[in-house]
């Protein structure tokens, strides 16, 4: 499903507009999703998070988080 503000364009997340440079998929950091072979049948939960507690992840996280976990 789509979130309001939420797109998608060549590996990056832009929220509101704003690129997304922070992705954590099953753990490991990342600057963008274009080299991540991601089956969406394989996807189990998918986090965006775009508030100041993105800052917790350090570096990169000013315009949000997205963390992407795997179905094991």
């Amino acid at each position: 499903s789509k979130s309001p503000g939420v797109n998608y364009d060549d590996g990056y997340v832009y929220f509101r507009g704003s690129r997304c440079n922070l992705y954590i998929v099953d753990g490991v950091r990342m600057d963008n999703l274009s080299s991540v072979d991601l089956d969406p049948n394989m996807i189990d939960k998918v986090e965006v998070i775009k508030d100041g507690t993105a800052s917790i992840y350090g570096g990169g996280s000013e315009n949000g988080v997205v963390i992407i976990t795997s179905k094991k």
